[in-house]
């Protein structure tokens, strides 16, 4: 949405938006790549597409999406939501109250590589089919970092695992209330 991109891309350090109940693509790479912090706020309805997928924010340490249905971009075959840090200090992500639609790819696809970074993903729901092999909720680690993913009160109506972890590495911390998948090796 172009409206929301020219908005944000005024904001200089920490952003906080407020969505508004229709459809939004956001890019991620273009305007927040040198953001602080980027807090985003749907209402009922809100649906929201990244357009390059990856929520990579270069110099972020938190990054917050709540109350939205998360859309998945035809053309992409990662994760609908795809994390992984770049930066050199500590990174906290946090989904909550969001919504994902399998369609035969992950619904949050977690690949980091800085230490101490900590992910929250709460109160989401996620329903269909996300791959055969992965989860809905899929981790790798093929850094060997040490980092912590958080999955608390999720509801899972899947064709396929919930929580997966990739590689045999499993150097991170998973606090779950949810059915975690065997070590998938890819």
């Amino acid at each position: 949405d172009a409206a929301v991109q020219a908005a944000l891309a005024k904001v200089e350090d920490s952003t906080t938006i407020y969505l508004d109940a229709k459809e939004y693509t956001i890019e991620m790479y273009t305007n927040f790549a040198e953001k602080e912090s980027l807090t985003i706020i749907g209402t009922e309805g809100t649906k929201v597409k990244f357009a390059n997928q990856q929520v990579r924010l270069q110099l972020a340490k938190n990054f917050t999406i709540k109350n939205c249905e998360i859309l998945h971009m035809a053309t992409k075959n990662w994760g609908m939501l795809v994390f992984g840090g770049r930066n050199s200090g500590a990174v906290n992500c946090t989904v909550s109250n969001c919504s994902f639609k399998g369609v035969g790819t992950q619904g949050i696809y977690i690949n980091e590589n800085i230490s101490g970074a900590v992910y929250n993903i709460e109160n989401c729901t996620f329903d269909g089919d996300f791959g055969s092999a992965d989860g809905a909720v899929t981790i790798q680690n093929n850094h060997g970092v040490d980092f912590t993913v958080n999955v608390t009160g999720c509801r899972f109506n899947t064709d396929s695992n919930e929580i997966c972890y990739l590689y045999n590495d499993p150097a991170f911390t998973l606090n779950t209330d949810s059915t975690v998948a065997p070590v998938c090796l890819n």
